[in-house]
């Protein structure tokens, strides 16, 4: 996330709960994230070379949840001279981050770092990962929130825009072909979708954004303006962070 990724539901729920409904508590064999906690976490790791201008907004939404239903985790590109917010986000940022660069394995490369350190802290057991240009959220138990596409006439421009060497997911066993995240494609450029702007911000926004043609609404959503921060904050409680 570089502060232009949006969020849309009211706090972490306990991943153990969600387990719950299922015929086991725990993840499957094929899971590294296997816990005998009863605590299960949601893991959010972030990935950056800008600073975090969504912070505040953030911070709010992590003030109203139950602090034993979530980490944090910040990847932040040490040559883009990211400014540690304070709060929350400010002893989260992970050692030994490396250099990023946009469409390249770098991208990989930290995000691999990110996942280790979740991995390593027990009871993780959910990721949700936010880097700065291409996003996808998972869930790791059952099935993995992954965007397949295969015919989507704007396949190539796509593709394009992650660069030649970016990873292109075949089909697994567990994936659902679609992420959780809204984005608009539509008047692309230099590879980025649409940025929404400070005068788009409404409650109207909001849930629009939230529809998808899935069995899941969208839980995220980019790309947004660093000014456009006031006016999602002032709908923050009453909108955003309404389910």
């Amino acid at each position: 996330m570089n502060g232009r990724t949006l969020f849309f539901f009211a706090k972490p729920s306990s991943a153990s709960a969600s387990a719950s409904a299922s015929a086991t508590h725990y993840p499957s064999a094929h899971s590294h994230l296997t816990s005998k906690s009863k605590k299960l976490k949601i893991a959010f790791l972030f990935l950056t070379n800008t600073d975090l201008f969504f912070a505040p907004l953030w911070e709010q939404f992590f003030k109203s949840a139950d602090k034993n239903l979530f980490n944090i985790y910040v990847h932040a590109d040490p040559h883009s001279n990211v400014t540690k917010p304070s709060g929350i986000f400010f002893s989260h940022f992970i050692p030994d981050a490396k250099r990023t660069y946009r469409a390249s394995p770098t991208l990989i490369s930290a995000t691999r770092r990110l996942l280790a350190n979740a991995i390593l802290d027990d009871p993780n057991q959910y990721l949700l990962r936010h880097p700065e240009s291409t996003q996808y959220n998972m869930k790791i138990e059952h099935k993995s929130f992954i965007e397949i596409i295969s015919k989507e006439r704007r396949l190539w421009k796509r593709y394009v825009a992650r660069g030649k060497y970016a990873m292109m997911p075949e089909d697994p066993d567990g994936c659902t072909k679609y992420t959780l995240t809204k984005v608009n494609w539509t008047g692309t450029r230099n590879g980025h979708p649409y940025t929404y702007k400070a005068a788009e911000i409404s409650p109207v926004l909001i849930q629009k954004l939230r529809q998808s043609n899935y069995s899941s609404s969208y839980l995220f959503a980019r790309k947004f303006e660093p000014i456009c921060l006031n006016p999602l904050m002032k709908i923050a409680d009453k909108v955003i962070f309404r389910d």
